[in-house]
């Protein structure tokens, strides 16, 4: 959680000196992060119960997330995303949960 609240924090702080054009992008990314956020607390519950499958379909909606997020900055080419290598290694790591819960739900 600690992770896609500092994507959060960090998106919420770009858009005070963001260009305009990054601006609707970024709260777009502020949106996807609090969803990760509150889906993140219920992929610890889903682990903790041992629910794997739920784990997996959660983790891969959080993975989703991060990929809108980057994807929104596709419509402003002039304006690419400054969050690109973060949003990249959210991904990377939710990954590793997306792959680990698959594992343990077969």
């Amino acid at each position: 959680m600690t992770k896609a609240t500092q994507m959060y924090n960090q998106a919420s702080s770009l858009i005070l000196k963001a260009p305009d054009a990054q601006k609707g992008p970024l709260n777009y990314c502020m949106a996807r992060y609090n969803s990760a956020i509150v889906d993140i607390d219920a992929a610890g519950n889903f682990f903790r119960s041992k629910n794997y499958v739920k784990l997996n379909k959660i983790s891969i909606r959080i993975a989703s997330d991060a990929n809108k997020c980057e994807g929104s900055f596709k419509y402003s080419p002039s304006n690419p995303s400054p969050i690109t290598q973060q949003n990249r290694d959210f991904y990377n790591l939710v990954d590793v949960l997306t792959a680990t819960s698959y594992l343990l739900s077969h």
